[in-house]
């Protein structure tokens, strides 16, 4: 699969996306955005076949969904006007927020705060300091095999949504991990 990056004379002075890859469509391979570049805006939605990389001192902004076919990660923050999406896991340095939904086939992993309009569900564990969602909140709900116990955990003080599915063991230490 092919690989796309973004480098700094691909974007404006604002962090608006303005290089030469067509984001009008589904991204066929995988996308690297290059460290350094601060927040890489998208004017609608980005959907790649492939992952997601945000190298360090980066991250990136969609006014629409973000749609990974493999995995989602980035150096700063995830935002998105809709919907994200990952086939894999999602991680982010700094926040996840989501104007719509959160869906991860993997777990989902925030250095900070993950934030939904909707609802947040994970295949494996979720870690931030804080999670909120506008609806349900999922971990663990991964369909090719029998989830173990540290794969059903929410850590992270949930501040609004209501858990559904996980066990909820403990606000996660400072940077997203235990």
């Amino acid at each position: 699969m092919k690989t796309y990056k973004i480098t700094k004379s691909d974007i404006d002075e604002t962090g608006l996306f303005i290089g030469d890859i067509n984001t009008d469509k589904q991204i066929d391979g995988h996308l690297v955005i290059e460290a350094g570049l601060g927040s890489v805006r998208f004017y609608n939605s980005l959907r790649v076949r492939g992952a997601i990389r945000v190298d360090a001192g980066s991250g990136i902004a969609a006014s629409g969904d973000i749609i990974a076919g493999f995995g989602i990660k980035a150096g700063w923050s995830i935002i998105a006007g809709g919907d994200i999406t990952a086939g894999w896991g999602i991680a982010a340095g700094r926040d996840i927020t989501a104007g719509g939904g959160i869906i991860a086939g993997w777990g989902i992993t925030a250095g900070s705060g993950i934030t939904a309009g909707r609802g947040i569900k994970a295949g494996l564990s979720i870690a931030a300091s804080t999670v909120s969602a506008g609806m349900r909140i999922f971990a663990g709900t991964t369909a090719d095999r029998l989830p173990a116990p540290e794969d059903m955990q929410i850590r992270a003080l949930v501040e609004s949504g209501e858990v559904c599915f996980g066990e909820v063991v403990a606000p996660a230490p400072e940077g997203g991990r235990r």
